[in-house]
């Protein structure tokens, strides 16, 4: 959707490349490819310091391990409530909870 936008308003990389764009004061837009992160100059410097280029099985990879990290901190923290209630419930009797007023 936002290179589409971009694209259909005629402000995409294709265009940043091939036309005179400072003139119009619009903003140009896209996602940087491999080839804009090898680039010589201005660009190429900031997302080689700035971006990490990555492949799509690469990002799968790390949202894998984002998950499975996810799963296990989620599933020590139901162990350690589980815990504290079976705690809870051996220390005070099941008839105290019971009082109405």
């Amino acid at each position: 959707m936002f290179v589409k936008s971009f694209e259909a308003d005629h402000h995409g990389k294709m265009e940043f490349d091939t036309s005179p764009h400072l003139a119009d004061n619009k903003l140009y837009g896209w996602v940087p490819l491999d080839d804009d992160f090898n680039l010589d100059g201005v660009f190429g410097d900031f997302l080689q310091k700035n971006g990490d280029l990555m492949t799509v099985a690469d990002v799968e990879s790390q949202e894998i391990q984002k998950t499975r990290k996810l799963i296990t901190n989620l599933t020590n923290t139901i162990d350690v409530l589980k815990a504290r209630l079976n705690e809870i419930e051996s220390t005070y009797p099941k008839g105290l909870g019971n009082i109405c007023w």
